[in-house]
């Protein structure tokens, strides 16, 4: 699944900060299900507001980034 958040005021520092957190979590939190291992992991692409951009725009850019994640494992 993929999905999107947007953090308002947050520079791209901070929101790299925020994704790690949500990857550590994740593997955290989600190792076992029901008991049994789990083997999935979490891909997050992130960019910043570019004067003029479009939602579709900023929306395009971190998927993106997203895609170069999931290649870079």
């Amino acid at each position: 699944e993929e999905f999107a958040a947007l953090l308002p005021q947050t520079d791209l520092i901070h929101a790299e900060s925020r994704a790690w957190a949500i990857v550590r979590a994740f593997a955290r939190d989600c190792a076992v299900v029901g008991g049994q291992p789990v083997g999935a992991t979490v891909s997050i692409g992130a960019c910043t507001v570019c004067a003029g951009w479009s939602v579709e725009e900023l929306i395009e850019a971190a998927d993106i980034a997203l895609y170069d994640a999931k290649r870079r494992g």
